[in-house]
């Protein structure tokens, strides 16, 4: 599946009072998809002239997943593996 599609199937599941059909497999691919599109970000930016509407488009992307991030940690809180992730994550602190 395409990152994009990925995403939407997140944000489609997400739907409702509580987040029941997020999966920790799923904060794990938003978690390596983000580092994914921040090197992309870092190469880009070192070795081609990125337009604005491509930065603009990269920023919209990582945007999303702080925010599907913070929804999750709102959920999750610090409460086992899913909340330290998570937290790590919105921190910029995760292990490669």
């Amino acid at each position: 599946m395409e990152t994009k599609e990925r995403l939407e199937q997140i944000e489609k599941n997400w739907l409702g009072d509580l987040p029941i059909n997020i999966t920790f497999e799923d904060i794990a691919w938003l978690i390596s998809t983000v580092k994914e599109q921040q090197k992309e970000i870092v190469l880009l930016s070192e070795n081609l002239h990125i337009s604005d509407s491509q930065l603009q488009q990269a920023n919209a992307t990582i945007e999303r997943y702080e925010k599907a991030f913070k929804e999750i940690d709102h959920w999750y809180g610090d409460h086992g593996a899913v909340g330290h992730m998570v937290k790590e994550a919105l921190e910029g602190e995760t292990n490669e």
